[in-house]
């Protein structure tokens, strides 16, 4: 069964018990709304299925894995430079593969971040080799954007206060710039 054949901006909605927009397919867009039928722009993104709702249930993802193993649910990201569809390019060194970004509504919209973690290619990448890391980003009290704070390297060294890793374990203080030292004794 085809919907919306030939383009002719027909939109589809499914009803429930509760909620006029269970499922709603905006055609003229190409979005689909689960409990709405109207777009809600977080950061600048009109994402292609949004979940809205007034309570934790309504407003939540779930993924459930049943298996008799150590493995749980998963949620995957992925990144190719090739600019088509299905295409497959090797990503560079710095290439962002994924984030996750938080926003609040500020009384105007949803536009600025608090919070973003992203993962990104740390490395020269190759055929089964693929080196990663990951950025932790804050935004300050009247800052309109995210700092990065923090970084896991793919050599498992991190920094803190700084996006410059010169040991394992690198820590500045973000306001005086000066590095906070950090002593290790072996135990004897």
């Amino acid at each position: 069964i085809v919907f919306n054949e030939d383009s002719n901006d027909h939109n589809f909605r499914i009803e429930g018990d509760g909620d006029a927009n269970a499922f709603f397919l905006d055609a003229g867009v190409d979005r689909v709304y689960l409990g709405n039928n109207a777009n809600t722009s977080l950061n600048d993104c009109d994402a292609r299925l949004q979940i809205s709702g007034t309570d934790f249930d309504k407003a939540a993802l779930s993924l459930t894995r049943y298996s008799d193993n150590a493995n749980g649910a998963t949620l995957v990201f992925g990144k190719s430079r090739n600019a088509t569809l299905n295409g497959n390019t090797i990503v560079q060194d710095n290439d962002e593969l994924g984030k996750i970004r938080f926003c609040g509504a500020d009384g105007t919209d949803f536009g600025n971040t608090a919070i973003e973690i992203s993962g990104f290619c740390d490395g020269t990448p190759g055929s089964n080799d693929m080196p990663g890391g990951l950025k932790f980003s804050t935004a300050a009290d009247g800052a309109n954007g995210v700092t990065e704070r923090m970084r896991i390297e793919s050599d498992g060294s991190v920094a803190i206060g700084t996006t410059t890793t010169a040991s394992m374990l690198n820590v500045t203080q973000a306001s005086t710039g000066a590095n906070i030292c950090l002593l290790y004794t072996s135990p004897s």
